[in-house]
């Protein structure tokens, strides 16, 4: 009994593992390692554009910011009283 219980075990682990080994072996192979690479390539390229369009927005923002803070430091200095009158 014990025999064919360890036979089992060991025939039912050989046939997995044949089938796991030859998954990954075609996971491997030029069809789908091409699917796979494209798929990447998208979606690096949906993320770079996203990043610029993130990144320009900021720098838009930014520049806004430091044109209204010049602008603001020119009133302040035409403001000021001109010193010995």
């Amino acid at each position: 009994m014990r025999r064919a219980l360890w036979f089992g075990l060991g025939v039912g682990s050989s046939i997995w593992a044949r089938r796991a080994v030859q998954r990954k072996v075609r996971s491997y192979q030029p069809g789908p390692m091409a699917a796979r690479v494209g798929r990447r390539a998208s979606a690096l390229r949906a993320d770079v554009r996203a990043a610029v369009v993130e990144g320009r927005a900021a720098m838009r923002d930014y520049q806004a910011d430091a044109h209204s803070e010049a602008e603001a430091a020119v009133r302040r200095s035409a403001i000021r009283p001109v010193p010995g009158r």
